[in-house]
């Protein structure tokens, strides 16, 4: 499945994916933007990694994530980025997910993992 960006009344949009892994999702949001809101959902009994990239094409594996966010086992949760100030991404917003933490590490999760990112204008 592709990822989908809808556009927000106040100028933002809502990234989602129903189906993230190790393929990089390059540019959501076509520059730059600031990341608000997260919401992942880990159907696996695993523990996974959501890396965030300031990076138009990052090699997932080797390009330095700006943040890596650990997604527990079995966890759906929705939390707010930096106490809702947001966290900028200055090129651009790319993401994926794998089951090894920090820079390398391309292994997709055993089922596809969901994310929604709420990001600004």
């Amino acid at each position: 499945m592709a990822v989908s960006v809808t556009k927000t009344d106040a100028g933002g949009a809502i990234v989602h994916d129903a189906d993230a892994d190790s393929t990089g999702e390059n540019d959501v949001r076509g520059g730059p933007t600031t990341l608000l809101g997260v919401k992942v959902v880990n159907p696996d009994a695993t523990i996974y990694y959501l890396k965030l990239y300031d990076h138009l094409a990052p090699n997932i594996g080797t390009t330095d994530p700006v943040e890596v966010i650990q997604i527990d086992a079995s966890e759906d949760v929705a939390y707010s980025v930096n106490g809702g100030a947001g966290l900028p991404f200055t090129v651009g917003l790319s993401f994926a997910v794998v089951a090894e933490g920090g820079t390398a590490g391309t292994t997709d999760p055993t089922n596809p993992v969901l994310v929604t990112l709420e990001t600004s204008s």
